[in-house]
């Protein structure tokens, strides 16, 4: 790796940091003792320092380089050495060699003894820009105290003196400079300290008076301290090295965490440690206010970092700038709305703001829009690193108690200027196209799927092949019936054409948004709006769906196909009304605890519940429609067959195995049923129709999509819609709809695209559905009670399953097993001729599962009663005995446990009141997404005001009391209003003494010319 020391050097500086015994120890240790603290101590006693600076002069010359004139390193070499020292303390996994070219030593081979430094410099310059590289950085150090003598933190005998940090330590470290001046800009070389320079070290101390001496005879002001300890916490793991320059290479992808990070630059490590004098005495020799560390920092953003108010209006009296911006495009603005520094936020905000005007206790304020608004005042781009958009998008707590003053007025202001109205609109459209979805894929002729699959023995109104007419004659009723059927799927066909239709004018739409804000962008708003991004899925599948139903005549699976992005594209395209939901502050709040609770509590729950819902609904499903078929195979062939086919749809089965799931309640289901009400023929021309309408709105809304993808950018649009799961999930119904277009239009080649129909159309169903989440979200009264559910799924649901299912495997085998013994012994008194009352009714281990878990929620009377009629007396006992200790630990100990974790948080986002209006502000920069760079800009000039003579610069005035800083709570502005007053009290009790005091005055004066009155005429005045 580029240019390297000897092997012998390498050795010894390896070693050096190992061991405790190295010469430099020997004369100032780490604990306060050495030769030379022993000869100081006595020195300082006797005022003699004689032998201390003979010792100076005769050992500490033998660890100096080039005789003392010190030696030019190229960086390159000591980048190496770095590099080497890192590797060596990681796992041969995380190792890393380093980039970049080395350059060409000009150095190598040459003798430095002889040479002069400042001319060497001078010709280093000349030669390959030595002095300066492309980043203002030398590609040459100097180097006084050898490589190999240095101590554990690649320090020398100053760095071991300023790790102590005493007095005698310090006029040590003055005195060994008097003879080596050089070794004051000698740094630290090892890993976790390189670039540590003594000017740093009397910073770390707080020790005024040794910087100043430091100063004084010449230290760097701006040397940078590059060493992983003084490195971010999250950013060490990246650390890098590179033969071009001599800081280290580190990920942006932080947030700057730890105590540690102090900066690099002297200047920062002062404003870190909160020392006001030591920073104006940078300042005063001349230290750069404004440099940049390796992350692009600068003292203010180290001020926001460190939440150090006092230094930060310090460091801004001295000249420091605002708006420099670090390598992640945040001033110290938008940095203090990212890590949620609430203090240094509203501090910076009122150090920007200008004021206006100010009458009284009232005054008007404006504030800059350049990095608070989403909206680019110039271009009407949306502006990722806003401080608005940051707060927003912001997970913690602390973001969200940044969404007050003057954020909070923009929000309403964005909403009563285009968010209002979009929302409003976008919630007709979409009631209007979800009635038209609905008709599509809810009135479908799930009897045609049923002609195909039985290969004609049952036709698709009902009648049997082998009827003597060639048809079964229904009643005249019948035949009325089918005759409003076909009136509803010509009704159908007409909603399926217009869907369609919409969807694709939804796609354009989409796609002009993404080209005009960019893929990324687009993704990175819809992510926020989960119900949206399922919405415009929806479009997919209706588009795919085209295809599919086209194919139906070439094979029987097309018709399954097609049901099944059907039944997607409506869940998806449903879901998109809890966009608008978000919006409406009576119920947004409610929406939100749902959704937090849905995808928290319920969302571990259904993980699970749903496997079994839908593997056993649907296994049901092919159980009952298998054994239809045999029982109309049966009566075709003339023989009598007395099944009754109670699940003959995919909807009917997860409607049936729901239902057994929370209660018997068969009976009252079983009679709605049965209800007279299936007008196929009118019902199938209606959803034909629908489709037809779906499958164009689908492509429509794809197309939008992708316009506003191409216009924001995929990750922005990604990031976007992720915050809002049912939009999401409404446009992943649009790839639903779409595919069913192709398995449609191949249910003719195979009955597997009929059942492949029907999940695509249950599927887009579905998504579409959860879409009514992304506007509820946005609804004060019902958004808090989403987000409550939201969460309690994912958290303590999930808990309890995990521990439940262990329990539920190991009972259920258990019982398994104490069955399979009670059936043995029952069999054995049947063989002998008795009569046994035992039934096994766990007789498989996946039998044994579900009777376990029926159990669990409060059908247990059935395996209670066959256990205790067990003819085995030995098993019938340790039955009775496991099925009392599953019901004491899981029926009430772990599904009270469970309650109580959904109650606790419920509880903690009930607290949380301002979660709602973190997912009204989402909802708000959804809408502006959609929105064209102008529109944007005219909307902009509604609530903003030109900033100076430039026009184009927009300002948000505010109107406030005065002295009443943004971000302080209700108690402190209270505190201060009465402060205040005190102070105008005080004033006016001031005034009314001095008044008085001049009525006195004025009294006595008048009084004692009364009393003179011969005084005025013999030119006397009176003493008064």
């Amino acid at each position: 790796m580029g240019a390297s020391s000897s092997t012998a050097s390498d050795e010894g500086q390896v070693g050096g940091r190992l061991r405790e015994d190295m010469k430099l120890y020997h004369m100032v240790d780490m604990h306060g003792g050495g030769e030379m603290m022993t000869m100081m101590r006595y020195a300082k006693a006797t005022n003699d320092y004689s032998f201390v600076d003979h010792y100076i002069k005769t050992r500490i010359s033998d660890f100096l380089l080039n005789n003392e004139k010190g030696k030019l390193f190229a960086i390159t070499e000591l980048v190496s050495l770095r590099n080497k020292e890192r590797n060596a303390k990681l796992g041969a996994f995380l190792r890393k060699k380093g980039k970049g070219k080395a350059a060409v030593n000009v150095l190598e081979g040459f003798d430095q003894a002889d040479a002069k430094t400042g001319d060497l410099k001078k010709a280093l310059k000349l030669l390959d820009g030595g002095g300066k590289g492309g980043k203002s950085e030398s590609k040459y150090r100097e180097l006084n105290w050898r490589l190999d003598e240095r101590g554990s933190m690649g320090e020398t005998i100053i760095g071991v003196c300023l790790l102590q940090g005493t007095t005698i330590h310090n006029i040590l470290a003055l005195r060994i400079l008097d003879f080596y001046p050089k070794l004051l800009n000698d740094i630290c070389t090892s890993e976790d300290y390189y670039g540590l320079s003594p000017l740093h070290q009397a910073i770390i101390n707080h020790d005024v008076e040794m910087a100043s001496k430091l100063l004084r005879r010449g230290a760097d002001v701006n040397q940078r301290c590059y060493g992983a300890f003084f490195c971010a916490d999250d950013q060490k793991s990246s650390r890098t090295d590179s033969l071009e320059h001599e800081y280290v290479d580190l990920t942006q992808n932080t947030n700057y965490t730890g105590t540690m990070y102090f900066g690099e630059y002297p200047l920062s490590f002062a404003v870190c440690m909160n020392q006001p004098d030591l920073f104006r005495l940078l300042v005063a020799r001349k230290a750069n206010l404004n440099a940049q560390d390796t992350n692009g920092n600068t003292v203010l953003h180290l001020c926001v970092i460190h939440e150090k108010t006092e230094m930060m209006k310090l460091a801004l009296e001295a000249g420091a700038r605002l708006h420099i911006a670090n390598k992640q495009n945040l001033t110290p603005l938008t940095l203090a709305a990212k890590l949620a520094k609430k203090k240094l936020f509203y501090l910076i905000l009122e150090l920007e703001g200008q004021s206006v005007w100010v009458y009284g206790e009232a005054s008007c304020s404006s504030y800059p829009l350049t990095k608070i608004d989403t909206i680019n005042e110039v271009t009407g781009e949306m502006n990722e690193e806003s401080a608005l958009s940051l707060v927003v998008y912001g997970k913690t707590s602390e973001h969200l108690e940044l969404l007050d003053g003057i954020l909070e007025n923009i929000l309403e202001e964005k909403w009563k200027a285009y968010g209002r109205l979009h929302w409003f609109r976008s919630l007709l459209s979409f009631s209007v196209y979800y009635v038209i979805f609905t008709a599509a894929y809810m009135l479908r002729p799930f009897s045609a799927t049923t002609e195909q699959i039985t290969e004609g023995l049952i036709h698709s109104d009902g009648s049997l092949a082998n009827t003597t007419t060639g048809q079964f004659r229904w009643t005249d009723t019948g035949e009325k019936l089918v005759a409003i059927d076909r009136f509803f799927k010509k009704l159908r066909l007409g909603c399926e054409v217009v869907v369609i239709i919409l969807v694709i004018v939804q796609i354009m739409m989409d796609v002009r948004d993404i080209l005009r804000i960019g893929k990324a962008k687009w993704f990175s708003v819809m992510k926020a709006f989960p119900a949206k991004l399922l919405y415009k899925a929806s479009f997919v599948i209706v588009l795919l769906e085209v295809p599919v139903r086209l194919s139906c005549h070439l094979h029987q699976l097309f018709l399954v196909i097609d049901n099944v992005l059907a039944a997607i594209a409506v869940v998806l395209t449903t879901v998109h009304f809890l966009y608008y939901c978000r919006a409406i502050p009576f119920v947004g709040p409610f929406v939100l605890m749902v959704y937090t609770i849905i995808a928290t509590d319920l969302t571990r729950f259904f993980l699970i519940y749903s496997i079994f819902l839908v593997g056993f609904s649907q296994s049901f499903y092919l159980i009952f429609t298998a054994c239809e078929r045999a029982s109309k195979q049966i009566e075709a062939k003339g023989g009598v067959s007395d099944f009754e086919n109670v699940i003959d749809t995919p909807l009917e089965a997860l409607l049936r195995t729901f239902i057994m799931t929370i209660g018997e309640f068969m009976t009252i289901y079983k009679e709605m049923a049965s209800c007279d009400a299936m007008l196929m023929n009118i019902i199938g021309k209606l959803r034909l129709g629908c489709e037809v309408v779906v499958i164009i709105l689908v492509i429509v809304q794809i197309m939008m999509d992708v316009r506003d993808i191409l216009r924001i950018g995929k990750a922005k649009w990604f990031s976007v819609m992720k915050a809002f799961p049912a939009k999401l999930l409404y446009k992943a119904s649009f790839v639903i709809v779409l595919l069913e277009v192709p398995v449609r239009l191949s249910c003719h080649l195979h009955q597997l695209f009929l059942v492949i129909d029907n999940v695509l159309a249950a599927i887009a169903v579905v998504l579409t559905t959860v879409h009514f989440l992304y506007y509820c979200r946005a609804i004060p009264f019902v958004g808090p009670f989403v987000l409550m559910v939201y969460t309690i799924i994912a958290t303590d649901l999930t808990r309890f399953f995990l521990i439940y299912s262990i329990f539920l495997v190991g009972f259920s085998q258990s019982f398994y097993l104490i069955f399979t013994a009670c059936e043995r012994a029952s069999k054995q008194i049947e063989a002998k001729g008795g009569v046994s009352d035992f039934e096994n009714v766990i007789d498989t281990p996946l039998e044994a599962l579900l009777r376990t878990f029926i159990m669990t929620i409060g059908e247990f009377m059935t395996i209670y009663k066959e256990m205790a009629s067990c003819d085995a007396m030995l098993m019938n006992i340790i039955g009775k005995i496991t099925f009392l200790i599953f019901e004491i630990f899981v029926s009430i100990l772990q599904f009270n446990l469970l309650i109580a974790m959904m109650t606790r948080t419920y509880e903690t986002i009930f607290e949380t009141k301002k979660e709602w209006n973190r997912q009204w502000a989402q909802v708000i920069l959804m809408l502006e997404l959609s929105l064209s760079p102008q529109e944007r800009l005219m909307h902009l000039l509604k609530y903003s005001r030109p900033t100076g003579v430039n026009k184009r610069i927009r300002s948000y005035v505010v109107n406030k009391k005065v002295g009443l800083a943004e971000g302080l709570t209700e108690e402190e502005e209270m505190k201060l209003r009465e402060a205040r007053a005190e102070q105008i009290r005080e004033e006016k009790r001031q005034l009314m003494k001095k008044k008085n005091r001049d009525h006195e005055i004025k009294e006595n004066a008048v009084r004692a010319m009364r009393q003179t009155p011969g005084a005025e005429a013999n030119g006397e005045l009176p003493n008064g």
